[in-house]
């Protein structure tokens, strides 16, 4: 077994346990709230659920692909990206190269500077 399914069937055994209003997206998920942040945007019509996912959701645009952010505040330039549950091991991973191979505090620090986890 490799370090990526373990990892894989930890991540799921915990992300099972908890509620749906956790962070954590499925690839399914996260398209639906990037669709639906298109519609409220072209249609300009603004449900309770529409104020909910603004205020929680943006999106960015890099090349043609959309990607979730927390949306800015005034002065903040920092870009927290949402990543979908398919991707963490990699970001993860990278991260952990990156910096070194260090521990999970280095980690935690790394990783809170540029995704919303």
């Amino acid at each position: 077994m490799t370090s990526r399914e373990k990892f894989y069937e930890c991540f799921y055994k915990i992300v099972n346990e908890k509620n749906n209003n956790s962070v954590y997206l499925s690839a399914v998920k996260y398209n639906e709230i990037v669709s639906e942040i298109k519609n409220v945007r072209s249609s300009g019509i603004k449900s309770n659920k529409a104020y909910r996912i603004l205020k929680r959701y943006d999106l960015i645009t890099i090349g043609e692909e959309d990607k979730l952010i927390l949306p800015l505040l005034e002065g903040n330039t920092n870009i927290l990206y949402y990543i979908t549950n398919e991707s963490i091991y990699d970001v993860l991973h990278d991260v952990h190269l990156s910096i070194g191979h260090g521990g999970k505090h280095r980690m935690n620090a790394e990783v809170k500077k540029s995704i919303k986890i």
